[in-house]
C-alpha cells in the first residue's frame, strides 16, 4: 500500500514559516559558497550521484533493470494483500518479460487471478465441483485452440504449432504457472503463445 505523505505543511506560507521563520513573500536568503571553477559537480545529476553514491538496482544475470511484468504485478499487489494477506514477490514475474506486452499482461493477470482463486475457502464439495468444472473447461479450451490454430495456419502447420508450443512451454520457468488451474489452455493466452512460437520460429 502506498505510504501517504505525513507533511502537514500545505501552503507556501506555512512552509516558509517552518523553514525560515518568516513570510513566503520574503524568505530568508540562502547563502552558498562560490563553486570552484574546476569543480567536477556541474549538473544536478552529477550532484545527486556524488551526494548519494547513486548505483543501479541489483538484478540477476541476464535480467533487465526495468521489468514490465513486475510493474504490472505491482499494480495488483494491494488487491492481493487485501484478499490474501500475502505480499507478491515481484521478481517472480520477470519471467514474462520475454513476451510482448499484451501477452505478458495476460499471463501476469492470469497468474494473480489464480492466486486469488486458490485463496478462497471452499468446503470439500465445492472444491470437487470446481476442479471438475476446470477440467471440463480445459478440454473445451483445447478443442477451441486446435480449431483456431488450424483455421489460421492450416491443418498441418496448425497441429505442428500446437505441439511445438506445448513442448517449448514445458521447458520454460513459467511452466508451473501455465499449469495452475489450466491457465495455459485459455484460448486468448494459447493463441498468443502459439503466435509467439510461430513468429520466433521456435522448434
Amino acid at each position: 500500500m502506498d505510504r501517504q505523505p505525513t507533511n502537514a505543511l500545505q501552503t507556501p506560507e506555512e512552509a516558509a514559516e517552518a523553514l525560515y521563520g518568516g513570510n513566503a513573500a520574503q524568505p530568508v536568503p540562502i547563502r552558498r559558497p562560490p563553486m570552484p571553477p574546476n569543480d567536477p559537480i556541474e549538473t544536478g545529476e552529477q550532484a545527486v550521484a556524488a551526494l548519494y553514491n547513486k548505483q543501479p538496482l541489483p538484478v540477476r544475470p541476464g535480467e533487465l533493470h526495468g521489468s514490465f511484468a513486475a510493474m504490472q504485478a505491482q499494480l495488483r499487489s494491494a488487491e492481493v494483500y487485501e484478499k490474501t494477506g500475502e505480499q507478491l514477490d515481484l521478481d517472480e514475474y520477470r519471467v514474462y518479460d520475454v513476451f510482448p506486452a499484451k501477452l505478458g499482461k495476460m499471463l501476469v493477470d492470469g497468474h494473480i487471478d489464480n492466486l486469488l482463486a486458490n485463496a478462497r475457502v471452499l468446503d470439500n464439495g465445492e472444491a470437487e465441483a470446481e476442479d471438475l468444472a476446470l477440467e471440463q473447461q480445459a478440454f473445451a479450451n483445447m478443442e477451441e485452440n486446435r480449431r483456431r490454430a488450424v483455421a489460421q495456419y492450416g491443418p498441418r502447420d496448425g497441429e505442428d504449432l500446437i505441439n511445438r508450443t506445448i513442448a517449448w512451454a514445458r521447458t520454460q520457468p513459467f511452466a508451473p504457472m501455465l499449469r495452475e488451474r489450466f491457465l495455459g489452455t485459455r484460448p486468448d493466452i494459447a493463441e498468443e503463445l502459439i503466435h509467439y512460437v510461430f513468429t520466433n520460429a521456435i522448434r
